[in-house]
């Protein structure tokens, strides 16, 4: 099952941190360039007004004096806004740097929390289910299936899709399989829709992939919904009918009936079942 990257509010926040100097620099050049513009501006309009002041007679050393003051004046002005605007950019920098470390902090704990319930309820089901039902990680399901290429991928979509997957793959399985009869038949083929089924109904999309090996046809099928809630997986495999978004459908507990194994991988991007006739 590929990794599709996700944008979060974690690295959503990364993001600004990365441009934030880049904003201080364009905005610290913006500000000396007004403070700048606004200093020669009224320099220009304090040398016009004195020189047009015709009661008061001004040696150069004056005029130089008035004007060296008014130079000093404007160079406090720049110099105090400029520390008001650094000390607010390290107050913001600040802030987010504390909210992103909180983001990654409850992220790490979500993580580690996840992989304690999966690891459990892997040996578990496991053992409930004397081998039929498998939970493979992301990393274990690249692992054992990654390399293999598939006879035959259809893209699930709709409801229309249901019929066309189960005639299709009917029909690809005639061609190649001596042994593709009733009973094996009917119920992969029931299994296959009741999997198809729920993609349709609780995610986005996704795809099945045929494949045929020494035991015969494998079947996955792979969502690119936002995976399955752990906490709610007991009630996924032992419950009947329970059927909600982010499960495994109400048809969960024909396909076990029905199928040899079950192999389930799950995470944010997507689960797939790995279904065995």
């Amino acid at each position: 099952m590929s990794e599709r990257p996700s944008i979060g509010p974690l690295s959503f926040t990364r993001r600004h941190l990365i441009l934030l100097p880049i904003l201080i620099c364009i905005t610290a050049l913006s500000l000396s360039y007004a403070v700048y513009h606004r200093f020669t501006e009224d320099t220009i309009e304090y040398v016009h007004t004195l020189l047009l002041e015709s009661e008061i007679e001004l040696s150069a050393g004056s005029f130089l004096q008035k004007l060296t003051s008014r130079l000093n004046h404007w160079t406090y002005v720049w110099c105090v806004e400029l520390l008001i605007f650094i000390l607010a950019s390290y107050f913001i920098s600040y802030l987010i740097a504390k909210y992103s470390l909180r983001m990654e902090e409850a992220v790490q704990q979500e993580r580690v929390e996840r992989e304690r319930l999966f690891t459990t309820y892997k040996q578990v089901v496991q053992a409930v289910t004397q081998g039929a039902l498998q939970l493979l990680s992301p990393e274990e399901y690249e692992r054992e299936y990654g390399q293999d290429q598939p006879l035959l991928t259809l893209d699930i979509q709709d409801k229309s899709d249901i019929t066309h997957i189960r005639d299709e793959v009917d029909r690809f399985l005639m061609e190649r399989l001596d042994n593709w009869e009733d009973p094996l038949r009917s119920r992969a083929l029931l299994c296959l829709s009741e999997a198809v089924t729920n993609v349709v109904k609780h995610t986005p999309g996704g795809q099945i992939l045929v494949f045929i090996d020494s035991t015969g046809p494998r079947f996955h099928v792979v969502d690119r919904g936002k995976g399955l809630d752990l906490n709610k997986l007991p009630y996924m495999l032992f419950v009947k009918g329970f059927s909600t978004g982010n499960t495994l459908g109400a048809g969960f507990p024909i396909m076990m009936r029905y199928l040899k194994q079950i192999t389930v991988c799950t995470s944010p991007n997507g689960t797939a079942l790995v279904l065995r006739a």
